[in-house]
């Protein structure tokens, strides 16, 4: 036959892969994505928005600030909230050094008492759920 010796590391040829054939069609998989990387590659991402009869590119993250930010200048008390809270994050600073004590005490009561009223009419039976 031949002088092709079989033994460690070397498999008969009958059982070997051809020449540019890979043992491993799918190769290796794919990592998964942590959520973190998925908002974050989302909120990236693009879209065409028209102000001012103007149309312009930006991110889902700015309109998505700009959303909130309408939302609470409108006086809707979640969205007034979330900025807040995120305003004081940002500044790394606490609380009460950030927003009088005034403030989120009127913030917090209206909140509870949103949340109190939401609570009384799913009670009712309200299909709000």
């Amino acid at each position: 036959m031949s002088d092709y010796e079989v033994g460690y590391k070397k498999p008969p040829k009958h059982s070997q892969w051809p020449k540019g054939t890979s043992g491993n069609k799918s190769g290796r998989p794919k990592r998964e994505k942590d959520p973190l990387e998925v908002l974050t590659k989302a909120a990236s991402q693009r879209v065409t928005v028209t102000e001012n009869g103007k149309s312009r590119r930006i991110s889902k993250l700015k309109v998505a600030a700009t959303q909130i930010v309408n939302k609470a200048a409108g006086g809707d008390l979640r969205a007034s909230k979330m900025l807040l809270d995120y305003l004081v994050a940002a500044s790394g600073l606490a609380p009460d050094e950030v927003a009088p004590a005034e403030l989120q005490e009127a913030l917090d009561e209206a909140l509870l008492k949103d949340l109190s009223r939401r609570l009384r009419g799913s009670n009712d039976g309200g299909s709000n759920g």
